[in-house]
């Protein structure tokens, strides 16, 4: 059995779905033990103790990007991971993302 893990492409209907802070529900998804390290990548340190409602369409598409990363699966597919990020958001999101492809996992 494959698991994918989905980073939806409306980043703005997240907060309709989800509820409450940044941190706390990075650490329901923690499976890989990676949190610090992917928050860091996607410049999400400053934001943790933030309600998810409160972020910007940036600060969504990064945490939802960090989503994806901090969870075990062997398809991971990203919806438009760059949309809302400005040009320097977009390198350390690709950088991220191709950090996380090991053998036997897909990226798409």
């Amino acid at each position: 059995n494959l698991k994918a893990i989905l980073k939806p492409q409306y980043v703005d209907q997240i907060p309709r779905a989800a509820q409450g802070c940044v941190r706390d529900l990075l650490d329901k998804k923690n499976e890989l033990g990676n949190q610090d390290e992917i928050t860091e990548s996607f410049d999400l340190s400053n934001v943790k103790d933030r309600q998810i409602g409160d972020l910007s369409g940036g600060e969504l598409q990064r945490f939802a990007c960090a989503m994806v990363c901090i969870q075990k699966g062997d398809i991971f597919m990203f919806d438009e991971p760059s949309s809302y990020l400005d040009v320097k958001q977009r390198l350390k999101a690709a950088l991220a993302i191709r950090n996380i492809i090991r053998e036997n996992r897909l990226v798409s």
